[in-house]
């Protein structure tokens, strides 16, 4: 599960450098002057696929790997019931990164036993 959340992190990496580059939080309206010369399909792409989006998706699969690194527990629980609902957590997140990680899966790096169950 390492390299998984290190393929992620990288991959989050990237994406925010890009986002970053391109405005970051800045966001486009179909009628922004600057999209003047794409055709309508273009224009809400990159309305949608904002640099204020990227690094919005960015933050929510930070926060998913925080919790999966870090699993809650409940100090008023016996020691025992935090070890087994955090190992659930955890085998949840797990399924839900490799979901995640699919998304880059034609990226030289990803590795095919990432694959999700319902896409092997």
């Amino acid at each position: 599960m390492d390299d998984l959340i290190a393929f992620l992190r990288a991959r989050i990496a990237e994406d925010t450098a890009v986002a970053e580059t391109a405005g970051g939080s800045c966001t486009y309206l179909l009628d922004d002057p600057s999209l003047a010369g794409l055709d309508t399909g273009d224009r809400a792409h990159v309305a949608r696929q904002s640099p204020f989006r990227t690094l919005s998706d960015a933050a929510a699969i930070m926060e998913l790997l925080h919790r999966y690194e870090n699993p809650q527990t409940n100090p008023a629980l016996p020691p025992s019931v935090n070890k087994f609902t955090a190992q659930n957590e955890q085998l949840m997140l797990a399924d839900v990164l490799r979901v995640l990680a699919h998304a880059h899966a034609t990226h030289p790096d990803y590795r095919t036993e990432w694959r999700p169950e319902w896409r092997r």
